[in-house]
């Protein structure tokens, strides 16, 4: 997943969801603890960007949702693309621990995090540079990020892609 490919490319974000949730099939508890519910749209465009920009991010927000459902005996993930008249819409969701009101408004500032900075386990443990790396990579894109949490309950993510950007914005 290196960033040293920047050229653009036409990309299915459905074959790239597909990806990166075979990539997290690696842990068994991924594999075999997680329901996953994935509802793909059959009517997504194929969209101009760099992969690895999408790739890093939905990455990292399949391994947070991943994360925040450590400590659930039932681990529930949804992952659903969609399309909108003018939007590609994203969506990853987790059954987790959620996040509390007060620590919405740090989510995306560098090195805010809930996680352990340091293992003592098999806790997962974070940098707080995942969401703040996600911010800066979907910029160019004009990708607007939609968190709905709720703690005990969930968390979902949304990627709300415009299908066209502003003229005054330059393609990445």
């Amino acid at each position: 997943k290196s960033r040293q490919h920047k050229n653009t490319e036409l990309v299915d974000f459905n074959l790239l969801l597909r990806r990166e949730l075979d990539f997290m099939e690696v842990d068994s508890t991924f594999k075999h603890k997680v329901e996953k519910t994935v509802a793909l749209a059959e009517d997504l465009p194929l969209f101009e960007c760099v992969y690895t920009d999408f790739s890093q991010t939905l990455g990292n927000l399949l391994r947070n949702a991943f994360d925040a459902m450590y400590d659930r005996a039932e681990k529930k993930l949804t992952v659903r693309s969609s399309r909108s008249q003018d939007h590609i819409i994203l969506e990853i969701g987790d059954n987790g621990c959620g996040i509390p009101a007060e620590n919405l408004s740090s989510l995306f500032d560098p090195f805010f995090t809930t996680k352990a900075t340091e293992a003592t386990g098999d806790e997962p443990v974070g940098t707080g540079l995942g969401l703040y790396m996600i911010v800066r990579l979907m910029e160019p894109y004009e990708v607007e990020i939609k968190v709905d949490s709720k703690v005990d309950v969930g968390t979902t993510f949304r990627l709300h892609i415009p299908l066209t950007r502003s003229p005054e914005t330059p393609a990445p």
